[in-house]
């Protein structure tokens, strides 16, 4: 996989629609080299041409701050698992939370989606930095983002390009073309191409009823591994629908 050596040349939006397209898996590389954060270096991590995690060298809303902003967690009991985690070296606050039964598997992937998109979020101000694809054999428990959530309405080089006969900026049109990555959300939530907005949310709370972790509190660890993997695959196909 090949990208452009600086993000100048191109957009993040085009590098990892390309990255989308071809299905890569490996590690973006962002390495600023000017500015204030010169030296800083920052890495999107994909899978399949899916974005699984990303590290940024800037600093980002805490796990906590995000749990409590969105209801799912009470300051109470974020400090007592804060200091298990504090005693616990190595120790993910995420891991410590439902340890503790402090909340539900969907809160969790639903906080740790919203961090990530917001770093990424970050990454996509940055308007210059030196830029690096490692190939690798990733594998991740980590629900991806949908792309719709990160690509949808990004800056495209194109979009750059000047014609010199009427000397203006030229937009030019989206190919229309079938999208796989909604053909794919729909048949996970069995769904036809014409599904509309409501079938789709009817579809998700039936299905989400149906596979949702707490509903099985005597499942093994397998059955329960499998049970947050399908959960964690309707949420994606939901958002990535829906929005």
């Amino acid at each position: 996989m090949q990208v452009p050596g600086f993000l100048r040349l191109t957009t993040l939006g085009d590098v990892l629609g390309s990255i989308y397209r071809e299905g890569a898996t490996g590690v973006l590389e962002l390495a600023e080299f000017t500015g204030p954060r010169a030296g800083a270096t920052h890495r999107v991590h994909v899978v399949s041409g899916l974005v699984v995690d990303v590290e940024a060298s800037f600093p980002g809303t805490r796990l906590g701050d995000i749990l409590m902003q969105a209801g799912a967690l009470d300051p109470s009991r974020l400090r007592r698992c804060a200091l298990h985690q504090a005693a616990q070296p190595g120790a993910r606050l995420g891991a410590v939370l439902l340890q503790a039964r402090a909340l539900s598997e969907y809160a969790l992937v639903e906080a740790l989606r919203v961090q990530r998109r917001e770093r990424l979020e970050r990454l996509f101000e940055m308007s210059d930095a030196r830029l690096r694809f490692h190939v690798a054999r990733l594998r991740s428990s980590r629900e991806a983002l949908d792309p719709p959530s990160y690509l949808h309405g990004r800056t495209r080089h194109r979009d750059r390009v000047v014609v010199p006969r009427r000397e203006r900026v030229v937009t030019a049109e989206p190919a229309v073309r079938r999208d796989p990555a909604r053909a794919r959300a729909l048949s996970t939530l069995g769904l036809a191409a014409a599904a509309d907005r409501t079938e789709v949310q009817r579809a998700f709370r039936e299905l989400a009823r149906s596979h949702h972790p707490d509903r099985f509190p005597d499942a093994g660890v397998k059955e329960r591994a499998e049970l947050m993997r399908r959960f964690a695959e309707i949420t994606a196909a939901y958002h990535a629908l829906v929005g």
